[in-house]
């Protein structure tokens, strides 16, 4: 059977200080061997081993794992399995939106196959815009770009005019 990924980044681009300790906790608690994003989310009544199942991936990620590549303050980036996490990014908004209800946060993702891309921008933990599509269902663009490239480039300019809202 072949697996497949989903590439994603997580960017803060605003986040205040009780906001930001928080997220550095949740940081810590990532297993340096095995980092995965639902490692974030353990806590007295919620074990690693526990986070670490299929089930518990998929009702709380919204994947079947999620192997972090890098994470830092100003960002968390990884692959998951067979569809994005938006679920725990959605949890994730949730806690850090508690202590920054203007925390601002872009979320990116792409299939390995080229079957779906798309981008969610978030502020607080209410507001939402997201974006996403199959390629397979674009249109050819009439320019020398690739149907990836022609649908990346509307991904960025999704994720940019996103970045330029004001917070009230």
């Amino acid at each position: 059977m072949r697996q497949n990924n989903v590439s994603f980044r997580i960017k803060f681009h605003n986040i205040n200080s009780a906001g930001a300790s928080l997220l550095e906790k949740m940081l810590l608690k990532i297993r340096e061997k095995q980092p995965m994003l639902s490692d974030i989310f353990t806590n007295d009544s919620i074990s690693y081993d526990e986070s670490s199942t299929m089930k518990w991936s998929m009702a709380n990620i919204g994947s079947t794992s999620t192997n972090l590549t890098h994470y830092d303050s100003s960002s968390i980036e990884g692959i998951s399995q067979y569809a994005e996490p938006d679920i725990g990014v959605t949890m994730l908004m949730s806690e850090l939106g508690e202590v920054d209800p203007k925390i601002r946060v872009s979320f990116e993702f792409e299939d390995e196959a080229d079957s779906f891309i798309g981008a969610t921008f978030l502020i607080g933990k209410h507001s939402r815009e997201h974006w996403w599509a199959r390629l397979d269902v674009l249109p050819t663009p009439s320019s020398t770009l690739s149907k990836s490239e022609h649908f990346y480039n509307l991904r960025k300019e999704f994720v940019q005019s996103c970045l330029k809202h004001k917070i009230d």
